[in-house]
């Protein structure tokens, strides 16, 4: 924000230029056409003034950029704009004249002219100072306005991302307590269970921890963290958990939050598998559409148990971090039809 603006690059001095040969060929025409005076005397009168004008106008910036406004306060503010606006144009028609002077005589019928449009020239210049002065200030909010975006944006991300970071926090308890609970009532039915699903714990502790960083991964990685959690729960439900999943190999490198389908999957586990006697079919099918991944979570419900109570936490959780990610508050729809739970996700790429 320190530096000039016209400076700051080529293309804007070059519009910086072009506009003060704009405002050059206005003058010299108007001063030759309609106040008749010869071509080389508007001609000379519009190249010294006008270009005077645009060279000292370029260290307006450096005043502008350090009267602000929060500290010096509004009227202070007009007021030193004022006498800096008065100081500038004696500068300006002072210097004119002086190097009119200087690179010829002055003709007497030019030097009456010069003292009669002097006014004029006064009411120009003042013109000419604001909207420099206006261009100079519209930058400055400009830049402000972008920098305030910026930060308001990083903000944001940074709250989504605490926001995140607490739903993980709450999440991965959740499934640990319930694992460990497991754990406990395995370990004087059936130690070597157990034993083995301390390890597979372990593994899934680890896998969590490493993909803590990376609020996206592929399919493919979830697919795998997916398999890590159900080799958990296979140990404590054995062959009533009958999974199955048809992932084509098209879907497997679009991007999703990591750790999205397993409470899907505990939720599924808890209503159909718990409580269930026989075997329950648990399904996980994907397909890509018009850049969206397809997600389908199916599994069977014994219509002859009590539904279990819970707090809900898993699904919710899932809801908040997809309406935090993508901003859409319709990414889960859940319905139970002809005595099975379906869950369907829509994961924008």
């Amino acid at each position: 924000m320190n530096n000039n603006p016209i400076l700051s690059n080529q293309r804007n001095i070059n519009i910086y230029a072009l506009a003060w040969m704009t405002i050059m060929a206005f003058h010299a025409s108007i001063f030759h056409f309609y106040y008749k005076l010869p071509l080389d005397w508007s001609i000379g009168d519009a190249i010294v003034f006008d270009c005077s004008f645009a060279f000292l106008a370029i260290g307006f910036w450096f005043a502008i950029r350090y009267m602000n406004i929060e500290q010096i306060g509004l009227w202070n503010q007009i007021t030193c704009h004022v006498a800096a606006a008065v100081i500038f144009i004696l500068i300006w028609i002072g210097s004119g004249y002086f190097l009119l002077d200087l690179l010829a005589p002055l003709d007497p019928v030019y030097v009456t002219f010069l003292q009669i449009a002097l006014p004029g020239r006064i009411f120009y210049g003042l013109l000419y100072y604001c909207v420099i002065v206006l261009i100079y200030y519209l930058h400055i909010y400009y830049l402000s306005y972008n920098q305030k975006l910026i930060r308001e944006a990083e903000l944001n991300t940074l709250v989504k991302e605490s926001e995140l970071s607490l739903l993980k926090s709450q999440l991965n308890p959740h499934f640990i307590f319930n694992s460990l609970n497991s754990i406990s009532s395995l370990t004087l039915s059936n130690p070597s269970l157990a034993q083995e699903m301390i390890i597979k714990l372990s593994s899934y502790i680890r896998y969590a921890l490493k993909q803590e960083k990376n609020e996206l991964v592929t399919f493919s990685e979830e697919l795998d963290y997916t398999r890590l959690y159900l080799s958990i729960e296979k140990v404590r439900f054995g062959d009533k958990l009958d999974f199955h999943s048809t992932c084509p190999v098209a879907t497997l490198s679009a991007k999703i939050p990591n750790m999205l389908v397993q409470p899907l999957l505990e939720n599924a586990i808890k209503h159909g598998v718990y409580e269930s006697v026989s075997p329950v079919k648990i399904t996980l099918e994907s397909y890509l559409d018009n850049n969206v991944l397809h997600l389908k979570l199916t599994n069977d419900v014994d219509p002859d148990c009590i539904p279990q109570k819970g707090t809900g936490i898993g699904i919710r959780h899932v809801q908040e971090r997809l309406q935090l990610i993508y901003g859409k508050r319709d990414l889960l729809q859940i319905r139970k039809e002809n005595h099975r739970f379906i869950a369907e996700l829509t994961i924008p790429q």
